[in-house]
């Protein structure tokens, strides 16, 4: 019982936990013509697509980019497809809750957390986006990761030479 009194609070040092509000604007049924064709798409504001459905994706800054991230959605607000969205969604096999996936990486020597949310589900014969909610993200540093050695030279390539000091 001790040993889990003293290692306990190390444990959970190395864990964070932050919450970030995510609100998604929703722009209807929206279409694009090619040639022959015209492709009609679910419009999410700042969203991504994978073929007509819209995936939300986001970035955070973290603390380092060798951790693992455990997300999840608290407070989530939805509603249902309009009738023309709906006309859309049914071609598509859907999940029956929001999907969230996170991976950590590094970004101009930035450390980054990349969110992807699939805001649209079908739950029991409804079909639903999600309007807004909170994401909850806990980091726990990846002791598994090896960081590489640093290699240092052990000479300098300024320590041989002729010298000379030029006053300005």
């Amino acid at each position: 019982m001790i040993v889990v009194l003293v290692f306990a609070p190390i444990l959970l040092l190395g864990q964070m936990t932050c919450r970030y509000p995510i609100e998604l604007k929703w722009q209807g049924v929206t279409s694009e013509c090619f040639a022959d064709d015209t492709l009609y798409y679910i419009g999410l504001e700042s969203g991504d697509y994978v073929g007509c459905m819209p995936m939300f994706i986001q970035s955070y800054r973290i603390y380092d980019d060798q951790v693992k991230a455990k997300v999840e959605l608290e407070r989530v607000k939805s509603m249902p497809l309009s009738d023309e969205e709906l006309q859309v969604a049914h071609s598509v096999s859907l999940p029956s809750d929001f999907e969230v996936e996170a991976f950590p990486m590094r970004s101009r020597d930035e450390s980054l957390l990349s969110v992807r949310i699939n805001p649209v589900r079908q739950r029991g014969g409804v079909y639903e986006k999600m309007l807004s909610a909170t994401l909850s993200v806990t980091l726990t540093p990846d002791c598994s990761v090896q960081r590489p050695n640093q290699v240092y030279a052990t000479r300098s390539a300024m320590a041989s030479g002729d010298w000379y000091k030029i006053g300005l």
